[in-house]
């Protein structure tokens, strides 16, 4: 049985905030597991027994929860709609921070995210954010409740306050970084490259490909990458094969990652992964219980164009 700990409140709290800390509570609960027993319940939330008793019959009724109650064995949680206990503890719809949608794929990923948490009966919001960085400010400041990055991001940017609740396979994010370059040389000048510092991916593997070569980093903003060296204001810059393919730059090539690079990274920049607050229980539990083989069919279907992308 999952152990509650001991709540330190002293102040008398309402039924509607019992309610919610008990529907909290409930959502961690892995299902067919017994329940702490009502007494150990108030305890736990710092309310008295009738009060606590109260509020799981109304989730009851409500058919919010399922239990069976067996005597002196216990009782036990047999099911629970996420979305009803969602509306209980949150009462607002889930926010959900994505890069720009640039891509087919960042496309796909909102598509899907926004089908299966609608699945759950959990109503949803997307917000589009430039910049891994500025997604965990986001989550940080509860503008969002879950922050998509690749799990490179997540794994550089992750303090002990967030965690990746979900980690999907590898081209969910991007399918591959590439190294654009000018097709026009400048001998006698050091080699400008193009970086967001806004972007850990962008920037963490510019300094990794370009870590033997003396370079100047120019601070350019995502959307403006390919443009600066069309301009001739930068000289190359890492970027995803995912936007080439919606808009090939004019005069330029590119080039695989070095070998080196790409061993470093392991397919850490191509796999999404989403981001919640560690304390955050309940979007922990709905983002925890999504399938992850749906997620990537739907996304799938919006890049092949077999489905209209909606987010």
């Amino acid at each position: 049985m999952t152990e509650i700990a001991p709540s330190k409140r002293t102040q008398r709290l309402s039924g509607e905030q019992i309610q919610r800390d008990l529907g909290r509570m409930l959502m961690a609960l892995p299902t067919d597991e017994r329940l702490p027993t009502v007494r150990e319940l108030a305890g736990s939330l710092g309310a008295s027994i009738g009060s606590v008793q109260a509020a799981l019959t109304r989730l009851e009724e409500a058919a919010a929860i399922a239990v069976e109650r067996h005597g002196r064995m216990g009782t036990f949680l047999r099911w629970r709609s996420l979305g009803h206990l969602w509306s209980v503890v949150e009462d607002l719809p889930m926010v959900v921070a994505f890069p720009l949608p640039t891509s087919r794929r960042i496309e796909g990923l909102a598509t899907a995210i926004r089908s299966e948490v609608l699945a759950s009966k959990i109503e949803t919001f997307s917000i589009f954010i430039r910049g891994s960085r500025k997604r965990m400010q986001a989550l940080r400041q509860g503008r969002c409740h879950v922050a998509a990055m690749s799990s490179f991001a997540a794994h550089e940017l992750c303090s002990a306050e967030e965690e990746i609740a979900v980690e999907l396979a590898e081209g969910t994010f991007v399918s591959k970084h590439v190294v654009l370059e000018s097709e026009v040389s400048s001998p006698g000048r050091l080699l400008r490259v193009a970086v967001d510092p806004s972007s850990v991916d962008q920037q963490k593997i510019s300094e990794m490909e370009f870590a033997k070569r003396p370079v100047q980093f120019v601070s350019v903003p995502y959307m403006q990458l390919s443009t600066f060296i069309e301009q001739g204001r930068a000289d190359c810059a890492v970027w995803s094969v995912d936007e080439m393919t919606e808009r090939r730059p004019a005069r330029i090539r590119d080039r695989p990652l070095s070998g080196s690079v790409l061993s470093r990274l392991a397919g850490a920049d191509l796999r999404t992964a989403l981001v919640v607050r560690s304390a955050d229980t309940s979007t922990k539990t709905v983002i925890g219980n999504l399938t992850l083989a749906m997620l990537q069919e739907i996304q799938a279907d919006v890049v092949a164009g077999r489905i209209v992308p909606e987010y």
